[in-house]
């Protein structure tokens, strides 16, 4: 879809495929039209049509086309057909179909005839031969692309007129607006023809993963391969033939940022400015490791902004999102996996939205409306943790839909630990998560259960929504026996102690919030593995 018809028309003329455009009533937009059943005309097939273009092809351009590109039957090293999620746009009913396609992509090599189904492949760089008969009986026929010299004259003109190089664009974005579709193409050629045809535009960039191309025009983000992120793969600047274009040999790092992190970062302690990921050193597992980051923070993934670039994004004022999270969603949510933690609604966009589509929500996750939580900020609230105690223990809420039930236990020491300790240690583990199962009305498996060191400082992680109103939990003397009558426990007690000088502590430290990572841990700044080993807290390690 189209806002001007010289856009259309540019498109419509790379696109050999392409029959010519129309204009839409009350619109004002144009499409382009290709082979169908339905007949068009002004007023045809119905009231919305206004206008109806026809591609007419003269003899001149056409002769042109053919002595510029010629297939032969051949042989072809090397090659394969496409075979990734996008093969449909490249399988054609007819051979002068499977010609246009490949005359339009520079990387086509040629295409083939596939037996029975009579369909035809184009095809790019491989690793099989193809020829009548290779790589198997399907191959009826192969048609070898060769390239003839087009008249230099009008090459030179083109190259003249306008031209594009890969390259840097300062200050520039990509269509936001609600006309977006209008400006996306799949292949390169007709970016190149919808950016020629408007003078505004700045030049184009090729998505990864999508394999789409959108056009540029003046904004406020730089642009280049890996800028202002790992989605990037390619940006080429519109220019005269000549023209300078920026460029730097800089080695590139992969920068993150996120509004939150619900857990410590070995990184960086302010995880909302933009910092360096050093494990991360291709744009490939720049983009790859988002999943990690987000897992260890405890965020949705689309919460974790990434650049692959030689400096930080810019920084800007960040806009306004709608943020929300519920305590439970009872049906999929596009948006989110985990809506108890601080999603984005993008569908609002303006605080009056935000407010008004809370209901949408409800009405979608079969939830009262009065359990969605909702924000109109640039970042995602900053959850507040609260405490409480029930005799030795406590139970802490950090509004990530967990309840962290913890204890100590004095006397012990489990850093350092050899294999043997290691494997005594897991028994104590196994018998407090059987212990606390029960205590809690839960089974084994609805429980997480971690130590930390500093004698041991017991956690025990639960679903928000399996958590007891009002747990009996006692006063920790009987898991302390449990742990007591595990064999060979003896040799996790401190030097200079006994088992006899082990105790509950009766009344623990609550660390406040802007301690509590680090403090946790007593006397160690890491966390130790119900193995005994010790690591920092890196989104790393939890893969």
């Amino acid at each position: 879809m189209f806002t001007s018809e010289d856009a259309a028309r540019a498109v419509c003329d790379a696109e050999d495929n392409c029959l010519g455009y129309w204009l839409q009533r009350g619109s004002g937009k144009y499409k382009t039209l290709y082979a169908g059943k339905r007949s068009w005309a002004a007023g045809v097939p119905n009231g919305t049509v206004v206008s109806v273009k026809v591609k007419v092809k003269k003899e001149v351009e056409e002769e042109k086309e053919e002595e510029a590109i010629s297939y032969t039957e051949g042989r072809l090293d090397k090659a394969e057909y496409d075979l990734s999620g996008s093969w449909a746009s490249h399988l054609y009913t007819s051979e002068d179909a499977a010609r246009a396609g490949c005359d339009a992509e520079d990387n086509c090599l040629g295409y083939w005839l596939q037996r029975g189904s009579g369909k035809y492949r184009t095809l790019y760089v491989g690793k099989r031969s193809w020829a009548a008969g290779v790589p198997n009986g399907s191959v009826v026929s192969v048609k070898v692309k060769v390239k003839v010299e087009k008249e230099e004259e009008l090459k030179e003109e083109e190259e003249e007129a306008i031209s594009y190089t890969e390259g840097r664009l300062d200050k520039a974005e990509y269509d936001l607006s609600g006309s977006w579709a209008s400006h996306l193409y799949t292949s390169e050629d007709a970016a190149r023809a919808g950016c020629d045809a408007e003078d505004n535009c700045l030049g184009y960039w090729l998505q990864r993963g999508s394999g789409k191309y959108r056009t540029l025009y003046v904004g406020k983000r730089s642009w280049a391969a890996g800028v202002p992120n790992g989605s990037v793969v390619s940006v080429k600047v519109k220019g005269s033939a000549g023209a300078p274009v920026s460029s730097t040999t800089e080695p590139s790092k992969c920068w993150r940022r996120m509004p939150v992190c619900n857990k410590a970062l070995s990184e960086t302690q302010t995880p909302s400015t933009w910092f360096v990921d050093p494990r991360a050193t291709n744009s490939g597992t720049c983009s790859s490791r988002v999943s990690d980051y987000a897992r260890h923070c405890e965020v949705a993934s689309s919460s974790v902004e990434t650049s692959w670039s030689i400096e930080p994004p810019e920084s800007t004022t960040e806009p306004s999102k709608c943020w929300r999270r519920m305590s439970v969603c009872n049906k999929a949510l596009s948006e989110t996996a985990t809506p108890s933690t601080w999603f984005v609604d993008p569908r609002s966009t303006n605080s009056g939205a935000c407010s008004g589509r809370a209901s949408a929500y409800a009405r979608h996750c079969q939830v009262d409306q009065s359990t969605i939580e909702s924000s109109w900020s640039a970042s995602a609230p900053v959850p507040k943790c609260t405490v409480t105690r029930d005799g030795p223990y406590t139970l802490t809420r950090c509004g990530n839909g967990k309840v962290e039930v913890g204890y100590v236990m004095k006397g012990f020491d489990i850093k350092k630990l050899s294999p043997a300790k290691k494997a005594i240690l897991d028994t104590v583990r196994n018998g407090i998560q059987r212990a606390m199962a029960i205590k809690l009305g839960l089974r084994e498996d609805q429980l997480v259960v971690a130590f930390k060191a500093g004698s041991i400082i017991v956690s025990v992680e639960v679903a928000d929504d399996d958590m007891p109103a009002s747990p009996s939990l006692g006063d920790g003397q009987d898991t302390l026996e449990l742990v007591k009558a595990t064999p060979g426990v003896a040799d996790l007690v401190e030097a200079g102690k006994s088992l006899d000088d082990c105790f509950v502590d009766p009344e623990p430290e609550i660390q406040d919030d802007d301690a509590s990572d680090e403090a946790s841990a007593t006397g160690d700044p890491h966390i130790v593995s119900v193995s005994g080993e010790t690591f920092d807290m890196s989104p790393s390690l939890l893969k």
